[in-house]
């Protein structure tokens, strides 16, 4: 299915029971959920069932800011529970994203952690190995502000505006830095660093967060039957 990139956000035209709805796509949520009474939703002809817990609940009074960052009307959000039994695949150069009940082939793959969702793996920032999750939720990639130093980042002197549902409106600031996913070269991309998202990576028990600007010219896989991660440019 094609998808939108709306200020370094996935956004899809869903199918539910109360008609097309506009949502972000984002792996750094567990659950899909939607601010109505949507049920059912259609990913690739797949139905899925929107559940509701009192987390997401809390989550879900959070969307006038989404659209706010996001920039246009939201929905819902669709998180990592529809591929939590298969794989999937962004596309980013074709904006197309595909759910698949299959695996995905192994080779170029590097192994992958299930953490509540969250798909995490190792990357290399200007060399030095990390722990990093891929956050389709996130503009930038994402690193320790403790290891800016270590890392040798390049400072842009540029900050922007995000917004996190746990810890409010906050600002960060952009560095450069190579990031490498095993063989894959993503080249010199913008991270991002910031109190908050120290924070957050603390949480998960991360150093750093691969995300959406980092991989406009590639595609990645994402399995949860091999738990395995492939990016390719």
């Amino acid at each position: 299915m094609k998808f939108q990139l709306v200020n370094n956000h996935l956004i899809l035209k869903v199918d539910t029971d109360l008609g097309e709805k506009t949502c972000v796509y984002d792996t750094g949520s567990p659950l899909s959920f939607f601010f109505d009474k949507v049920h059912k939703y259609f990913l690739d002809g797949m139905a899925f069932y929107a559940r509701n817990n009192p987390v997401m609940s809390a989550f879900m009074n959070f969307q006038c800011e989404l659209e706010d960052l996001v920039g246009m009307k939201i929905d819902g959000v669709i998180g990592t529970d529809c591929i939590s039994d298969g794989s999937v695949l962004i596309d980013f150069p074709s904006l197309r994203l595909d759910v698949n009940p299959l695996g995905i082939n192994s080779s170029c793959s590097i192994p992958m952690k299930n953490q509540a969702g969250l798909p995490v793996f190792k990357i290399k920032v200007n060399g030095i190995d990390l722990t990093a999750a891929f956050d389709s939720g996130a503009m930038f990639s994402l690193a320790s502000s403790s290891m800016v130093d270590q890392l040798n980042l390049i400072p842009q002197n540029k900050t922007f505006d995000d917004y996190n549902p746990l810890f409010g409106h906050f600002t960060g600031t952009l560095s450069k830095g190579i990031i490498e996913v095993g063989d894959t070269k993503l080249g010199l991309r913008n991270i991002a660093t910031g109190s908050v998202y120290d924070r957050a990576m603390s949480l998960c028990g991360l150093n750093a967060f691969i995300g959406v600007d980092s991989l406009m010219e590639s595609t990645i896989w994402i399995s949860y039957i091999d738990n395995l991660v492939k990016i390719t440019v």
